[in-house]
């Protein structure tokens, strides 16, 4: 009975499949492919038929099921069940291609950074920035240690789990920067993705940036930040509140700290022109066509 061409021996049917025998030894242990029949000696025989079986538990893997709920809707199948799950795989991977659509910008955002370091001269610099949505944490103490920095970081990541890297970092006040005072104030930061809107999230302006490169680690990054607004205020440049710190070159490019790249930024406030008091509002008319009022 277990010789015709309808029964496979576990090789031969994991040679059909185009897996290992292990992968079959262990979709039996799980309980979700069983060879049709065992003989007394222990040798285990699959149908052909029970192929279809193999490229379900196929096709659920690749919507992200685990093994465990493959099993369990194989024990409870039915057309009306297949219905949802087939609405509910849809929609993870949707969510899932919105994902990795973050994560392929971060990476473009990146590799447009670490290209600029490497050819920007040392030195002041400008850049114009786009209007940014920010998630914002909790405001850090004088005495936050590097613990509780990493903390409050943490927690920020966890209220909205967006893939960070170039998408996230620090904001330091300004008039903190100018008063020695590098912690006290700090709030931690995560860029929203383009289109993005959460109620919580706080905007950062668009304008003109003054921009600095540090080299070196986190600790000696107060004197840059000196420098830079020293800058500004040398040469007359109203700043924003906000001095923005973003790790370019970090833990993932180098293997030391002392070798990190981080860019400062800070806005420049433009002063609002005043209104004119002798001009009149509407458009000038345009030859004999009426004004617009």
């Amino acid at each position: 009975m277990f010789h015709d061409s309808m029964y496979l021996t576990t090789g031969d049917f994991a040679q059909l499949c185009g897996v290992t025998k292990h992968t079959l030894f262990h979709y039996d242990e799980v309980g979700i492919l069983k060879p049709y029949h065992v003989g007394e000696n222990g040798y285990r025989y699959y149908h052909v038929f029970q192929f279809d079986t193999f490229l379900t538990i196929s096709n659920l893997r690749e919507t992200g099921m685990s093994l465990g709920e493959i099993k369990q809707y194989l024990e409870h199948r039915t057309p009306q069940a297949a219905m949802q799950l087939m609405r509910r795989q849809e929609e993870k991977i949707t969510q899932r291609i919105r994902h990795l659509g973050i994560v392929r910008q971060n990476l473009r955002d990146s590799q447009k950074a670490t290209e600029h370091v490497l050819n920007q001269p040392r030195g002041v610099f400008y850049i114009r920035e786009p209007k940014r949505q920010l998630l914002l944490s909790e405001e850090l103490e004088e005495e936050s240690d590097y613990y509780s920095m990493a903390l409050a970081l943490q927690k920020l990541i966890h209220f909205r789990p967006y893939p960070i890297g170039m998408s996230s970092g620090m904001l330091h006040p300004t008039a903190g920067i100018r008063q020695k005072s590098y912690i006290r104030g700090c709030r931690y930061y995560i860029r929203l993705p383009k289109g993005e809107h959460v109620a919580a999230a706080e905007s950062a302006p668009a304008g003109k940036y003054l921009c600095m490169y540090h080299y070196g680690d986190y600790d000696t990054l107060d004197g840059t930040m000196d420098t830079l607004v020293q800058y500004a205020d040398s040469q007359g440049l109203p700043l924003s509140e906000w001095v923005v710190e973003e790790t370019i070159i970090g833990d993932w490019a180098v293997e030391n700290a002392r070798q990190y790249v981080i860019r400062l930024s800070v806005r420049i406030e433009e002063p609002v022109p005043e209104a004119d008091p002798t001009r009149k509002k509407g458009r000038k008319k345009q030859g004999n066509g009426p004004s617009e009022p």
